[in-house]
């Protein structure tokens, strides 16, 4: 059963890996499968490599900074108060274009990516984060790692 949340600025549980930082807000157990919702921070230069989404759609709200999309191909910048659909199967990225971090709200439904993103955290503080493992993690909530991440 899904449940209600009222968070400040200062709540949700925060993870870390290759120098990005999500600050869970709403997870699988709280949605019960249905959405992820959390806050993306970004260094300059920060983003995923191109990917696809077999089991989930993607939305970005851009809160702070500007952000260079790739989706299917077509490159744009996007700023605060801008809004970016990826549905599942697109392939995607983005990359912060500095000179700060960008922050954004990022939903994905159904949920599932924040496991992989505890398990990317958990083997980064082991030592055992690579390109091999971060892609293995990923493949297990459907994400395929495609080429290069965006250069700013």
């Amino acid at each position: 059963m899904s449940q209600k949340i009222i968070s400040a600025p200062s709540d949700g549980e925060r993870i870390n890996f290759i120098g990005e930082t999500v600050r869970m807000l709403v997870d699988s157990h709280a949605s019960d499968g249905s959405m992820v919702q959390f806050e993306a921070f970004s260094p300059p230069g920060g983003g995923p490599p191109l990917h696809t989404h077999a089991n989930d759609d993607e939305s970005f709200f851009i809160l702070e900074g500007n952000v260079k999309f790739s989706i299917d191909g077509k490159e744009s910048v996007q700023g605060p108060g801008n809004f970016v659909f990826a549905p599942r199967g697109s392939l995607h990225t983005f990359c912060n274009l500095g000179p700060g971090r960008s922050r954004m709200l990022i939903t994905c439904s159904p949920s599932g990516i924040e496991t992989a993103f505890r398990e990317a955290a958990k083997l980064e503080a082991a030592g055992l984060l690579n390109p091999q493992t971060i892609g293995e993690v990923f493949a297990k909530v459907g994400i395929t790692f495609k080429g290069p991440p965006l250069k700013p």
